[in-house]
C-alpha cells in the first residue's frame, strides 16, 4: 500500500490566491510549492523552488508575489522520482483539500483558512483523484485509501460511480513514462 508523505512544513494561502507549502527533503534541502486554484476545484502547479535553508517568509511572500508561468505538470513528472512527487505534489494536494493535513505550524501571511467542503463523497473522491492522477502520483486510490483510512475497494467503487456519473473518463488502455 502506498505510503502517506510526511505533512507540510508549513501551509499557507498567499493574499492573490496562490496556496503555497513548504517540505523539508533533507538537512540542507527545502522546497517550496506554489499553486493556483482554478474554477472547479482544479489546483494548478505555478512554482516549485528549492532552498538550501528554510525559506523565510520574506522569501515566501517574493516568490509567491511572482507571477510566474504555470508549469505543466506533465512537463515535471519525469524529471523527479515518485518519491520525491509524493513528497512535494501529492503532500501540496492532500493539505489543499484536508485541513487534518496541513502543518500544525502556520506561517500565516493571510488569516484566510482554505477549506474545501463536498456534498457528496464521490464527487470530492473524483476531484481530488484527478487532481493527483495529474500531478503524477502513481498510486491515488491507495493513497486515498490510506489517507481516509478506509479500503483501497471503497476508493475504487467511488471512482466507479464517479465514471457512472460522468464526472470521471474512463480508463484507458494505460500509459508508461519512458
Amino acid at each position: 500500500m502506498a505510503n502517506l508523505p510526511k505533512k507540510p512544513l508549513y501551509w499557507d494561502k498567499h493574499k492573490d490566491d496562490f496556496y503555497f507549502s513548504v517540505h523539508q527533503l533533507s538537512k540542507y534541502l527545502y522546497a517550496l510549492v506554489i499553486s493556483n486554484p482554478k474554477p472547479k476545484d482544479f489546483i494548478e502547479l505555478c512554482s516549485l523552488n528549492f532552498f538550501a535553508t528554510e525559506p523565510s517568509k520574506e522569501d515566501i511572500k517574493k516568490v509567491a508575489g511572482i507571477k510566474s508561468r504555470n508549469i505543466p505538470v506533465n512537463e515535471l513528472i519525469p524529471q523527479i522520482s515518485n518519491n520525491a512527487r509524493r513528497e512535494l505534489l501529492s503532500s501540496h494536494v492532500l493539505a489543499y483539500f484536508f485541513e487534518d493535513f496541513r502543518s500544525d505550524k502556520g506561517i500565516n501571511l493571510n488569516k484566510d483558512e482554505p477549506r474545501k467542503l463536498y456534498e457528496d463523497v464521490v464527487s470530492g473522491t473524483a476531484d481530488i483523484y484527478k487532481i493527483l492522477t495529474k500531478w503524477g502520483e502513481p498510486a491515488a486510490p491507495m493513497l486515498l485509501a490510506k489517507f481516509e483510512n478506509i479500503s483501497v475497494r471503497t476508493i475504487q467503487n467511488r471512482l466507479r460511480l464517479a465514471r457512472e456519473k460522468g464526472l470521471l473518463v474512463q480508463p484507458g488502455s494505460g500509459k508508461r513514462f519512458s
